[in-house]
């Protein structure tokens, strides 16, 4: 998601993430200076759908919703993710 504020916004942040096979990784860093805030990593949630991305292939291709559920599962995975850099950078400040 991304946002538009009217006006001089003294800080601007933005989220690098890696979506890794087996992990998926964020790092918060502050876009002015590339200061790096918090970083955070889980296992990849779609790993409940096979440890390699061919049997996670193959779950697609043998389910009707199997793409719908990979997806999901990996949007909550970064919503976990950035929940947790927004959090430890918040505790840093």
């Amino acid at each position: 998601m991304s946002a538009v504020w009217p006006g001089f916004v003294e800080t601007a942040y933005g989220v690098a993430i890696d979506v890794g096979s087996t992990t998926v990784a964020g790092h918060l860093c502050d876009l002015a200076t590339g200061e790096v805030l918090a970083s955070a990593g889980i296992m990849n949630p779609q790993i409940r759908f096979g440890e390699d991305l061919m049997s996670r292939v193959s779950f697609v291709m043998m389910h009707d919703d199997g793409a719908a559920e990979l997806t999901a599962a990996i949007r909550r995975g970064l919503r976990e993710v950035i929940a947790a850099l927004v959090t430890d950078a918040g505790d840093g400040a």
